[in-house]
């Protein structure tokens, strides 16, 4: 509901008073200024002697819910001082994140794996920043092809691990360190990799996770951690600034390797990247 210019309150009413005060400005406030009630639903409220938002707010129940539905009826409800919008309408917070990509070509060497794991790690914890929250655990994940599509002389495998962390985090060091370890337990030689991925899950808002009574006893450096938390932004900044891996960690490796996505047919970046400006001659 929002006053016209009618009132004399400039556009703003505190609802915390009185009911009479409450009441006074519900029967100046015609129906159709109320949130969510339109043109064709004022006509039929106005049909009915429904004129105001205090008309509204005393109106039939199940009128109401003829005229208006479940919505409009709610509407009416809230006019009362009923609340309606209950905690399964609030926003929800996610409760995973991947990054995971296939190969371009097959992979056999571990240190090949661990470099795509390592970027896929970094990527999703700068995902996680960007929204806000922090992760209590992160799975990793290899296979190789699927059936049907791998090669006749090719084995299957598929494989996942999960790594619980310490204290919910969106440090991308700390992901990198969890999903190596990951990997050294689920690796095994010999096999045609064609995919891996992490996952970062038990995801919390950062403003309002809970510490760790462990960590407290231990009695961890807490200017360590807010050290790492500026190197976090630091580092989201100057990508942000200069583009994606502009800085990256040492664990992502260095150039081009096998495990990068083709691109062959990949739209031209001429808006975003000065390598693939177009060219006018005259």
């Amino acid at each position: 509901m929002w006053p016209r210019n009618t009132l004399p309150y400039e556009g703003v009413f505190s609802l915390a008073r009185h009911e009479e005060a409450i009441d006074r400005v519900l029967a100046r406030t015609p129906v159709e200024d109320i949130w969510g009630v339109g043109r064709r639903q004022a006509r039929r409220l106005w049909a009915e002697g429904i004129r105001t938002a205090l008309h509204m707010k005393n109106a039939d129940d199940v009128m109401l819910r003829r005229l208006l539905t479940v919505t409009g009826w709610r509407t009416a409800l809230e006019l009362r001082g009923i609340p309606c919008l209950g905690n399964e309408t609030a926003p929800v917070v996610r409760k995973t994140l991947m990054s995971t990509r296939s190969f371009a070509h097959r992979i056999h060497d571990k240190a090949m794996l661990a470099q795509a794991l390592s970027t896929f790690a970094v990527r999703a914890a700068a995902r996680l920043r960007r929204a806000g929250l922090v992760a209590s655990g992160l799975a990793v994940h290899i296979r190789t092809a699927r059936p049907g599509q791998a090669a006749a002389h090719e084995r299957l495998y598929d494989q996942t691990a999960q790594c619980p962390l310490p204290v919910p985090t969106a440090d991308s060091q700390q992901f990198i360190h969890a999903a190596l370890e990951g990997l050294d337990r689920i690796f095994l030689s010999g096999y045609a990799y064609a995919k891996a991925g992490v996952m970062l899950y038990g995801l919390e808002r950062a403003d309002s996770m809970q510490g760790s009574l462990l960590a407290l006893a231990a009695g961890e450096d807490a200017d360590g951690d807010g050290r790492r938390k500026r190197l976090m932004r630091s580092l989201d900044a100057i990508n942000g600034r200069f583009g994606r891996d502009t800085i990256i960690f040492g664990a992502q490796g260095m150039g081009d390797a096998p495990w990068h996505m083709r691109q062959e047919h990949r739209s031209p970046r001429m808006t975003t990247c000065w390598d693939e400006l177009p060219l006018a001659r005259c």
